[in-house]
């Protein structure tokens, strides 16, 4: 229908709110300073002044010497590193974080497609003006799964087959998937739906090279597009269990049928996915005195949020989840699906296309990504100024600008400098004269000057690879006004509280502050956030599902339950279910 646009979450009825943007936020989305049109942001300074994109002397300094800095970052690993890579579930291993298993790390990039599209990286354009642009009209809204849902992108939807009784407008009400390689076996559909659209009769496209979802970043490797998978089955599983109650039930103020059961469908899939963000993702990756800051906060403590997104969150803080990426990843129970990092980011539908759809082999069995219990999953790296080798692909991350520089650690370095971030130093003032979190930061390590600039001092001199890449102004540069991704590494491993395993004191703090107050701004139920998620999912279906389903989903409090949830509603939790699920 013509009418299912952005706003349609409100024919549900009075318990939903339709979605709008924050207060003051005329000028619409986008990107902004953290604490925008504070008199003391000071930028990021390079050879003692802010970058300057139009001075070319700078720039081509500026990317040497972040050249050697990710060359650094991007170091081959050492002998007693190279264990790290052969065993990615060895709990003994120093280098494994024994408390973030791996799945979050991809669950932190999904995050963060939800929050961010932009029309390109800062460090590719150049000229960062260009990208400074946000798509995304809510936040935390799984636009990256359902984009501007039914009718405003209709082809990665479809209808319920067969057709629903009494359903005139046949809205598709279902998010499409696609099934896998099966040689004799049943096909079950695990994988994205996956196509090939020539691009002329002449010379026709091989495989299946286009995916059918509304972001195409969550086919950027293979874990993240079974972990979007995860989504939309669970997204479709709660459209089929609202099939089963009457046309008349199944939407609270009436209309059509099969779109009230999208709708809200969706509602009760964000909402859940929200409570994952809050009660399973935030606790484990915020440092323990930020994680306590903000535990029963409803606001954001240092800012209101205004729906724009700072860039050095952006740009900055979540970027670390870039060190938690391991160089190889056991896929499921079968000791031939042990990938190494290149395999899983060459599985797409862009690079490898005549390997679509996914084989058996491909199937993530989630009990090696979140922790279920039963066995020891994947676990991701702690977090430290290093990135894996894996990532110098020059088929994902090539070349492109005269330092011949490859890999993903130098976008990073590069596109921060770009964007004009916030310098350290300016920063750390700053977040110290905060009414409610500035006394942790004035007693931390990190407000401390000759402290913080003494340990990255000697964690660049000692860290130093043979051949000495980094010169002494390099050095001396870094230590004092070093790029701010590259400082959120370095103060993650550095700080007592977080040793790696979790973000430290600033980068935590952005983080919380963000998606703390986007929850709070954007709510898609009054007292979301207030109420809990078993009391707002029960109101909104209850008596519409039956009551063991209605527990698991009602009950979700994190990733674990939610898939446990999603199999049960497949029949994907059976003994001898091929390919695992589990």
């Amino acid at each position: 229908m013509a009418g299912h646009g952005p706003q349609s979450l409100a024919v549900l009825g009075k318990h939903l709110l339709a979605p709008t943007a924050p207060a003051g936020n005329a000028a619409g989305r986008g990107f902004r300073h953290l604490l925008a049109g504070d008199p003391r942001f000071r930028p990021f300074h390079y050879d003692g002044r802010p970058v300057d994109l139009d001075d070319a002397a700078q720039l081509k300094a500026l990317r040497a010497t972040i050249g050697r800095l990710s060359a650094m970052l991007e170091r081959p690993p050492t002998a007693a590193e190279a264990k790290f890579f052969e065993d990615p579930t060895d709990p003994t291993d120093e280098l494994n974080n024994t408390k973030v298993p791996a799945g979050y790390t991809y669950l932190l990039q999904l995050v963060a497609h939800d929050l961010v599209q932009s029309a390109a990286s800062l460090s590719m354009v150049g000229d960062g003006r260009l990208a400074l642009h946000n798509n995304r009209t809510q936040s935390l809204a799984l636009q990256t799964l359902y984009g501007d849902g039914p009718a405003g992108l209709p082809l990665i939807y479809r209808q319920a087959s067969p057709p629903v009784a009494g359903d005139e407008a046949q809205t598709s009400a279902y998010l499409r998937l696609g099934s896998m390689q099966s040689g004799d076996q049943k096909c079950p559909f695990r994988d994205l739906a996956r196509i090939n659209i020539a691009s002329s009769q002449e010379e026709p496209s091989a495989g299946l090279p286009d995916v059918v979802i509304a972001d195409i970043r969550n086919d950027d490797h293979a874990i993240l597009s079974q972990l979007t998978t995860v989504f939309h089955l669970f997204h479709n599983g709660i459209v089929a269990l609202l099939e089963q109650a009457s046309p008349a039930d199944a939407v609270p103020d009436g209309g059509d049928p099969a779109f009230g059961r999208y709708a809200l469908a969706r509602c009760i899939t964000t909402l859940v996915y929200r409570e994952i963000i809050r009660r399973d993702l935030l606790p484990l990756i915020l440092h323990p005195a930020v994680a306590e800051a903000y535990k029963d906060s409803d606001a954001p403590l240092i800012e209101p949020f205004d729906g724009r997104i700072p860039l050095e969150f952006s740009y900055g803080a979540f970027r670390l989840g870039h060190a938690m990426v391991r160089p190889r990843y056991l896929i499921n129970g079968n000791e031939a699906s042990k990938f190494s990092l290149q395999d899983i980011l060459d599985q797409t539908s862009k690079r490898r296309p005549q390997a679509m759809p996914f084989t058996f082999d491909w199937a993530v069995a989630w009990s090696l990504f979140f922790d279920m219990g039963e066995v020891q999953p994947n676990l991701s790296r702690r977090i430290r100024p290093f990135y894996s080798t894996q990532f110098l692909h020059p088929g994902v991350f090539p070349a492109f600008d005269e330092t011949d520089r490859i890999g993903l650690a130098y976008r990073d370095m590069l596109s921060a400098a770009f964007a004009g971030l916030w310098s350290v130093p300016a920063l750390v003032e700053r977040l110290r004269d905060m009414p409610r979190l500035g006394r942790f930061f004035q007693e931390s390590w990190v407000a401390d000057r000759e402290k913080r600039e003494a340990a990255l001092s000697a964690w660049l001199n000692e860290s130093m690879p043979p051949g000495d890449l980094l010169p002494s102004g390099d050095v001396e540069a870094l230590v004092k006004d070093p790029p701010l991704p590259f400082f959120l590494l370095f103060e993650a491993w550095h700080d007592p509280a977080s040793e790696g395993r979790r973000f430290g004191p600033v980068a935590s703090g952005i983080v919380a502050d963000v998606i703390i107050g986007a929850l709070a701004q954007e709510r898609l139920v009054a007292d979301e956030g207030r109420t809990g998620l078993n009391e707002i999912v029960t109101r909104l279906v209850g008596g519409r599902i039956p009551p063991d389903r209605l527990n698991s989903i009602a009950g979700i409090r994190t990733m674990a339950d939610m898939i446990k949830a999603t199999a049960r509603m497949h029949g994907l939790d059976e003994a001898g279910t091929t390919p695992a699920f589990l």
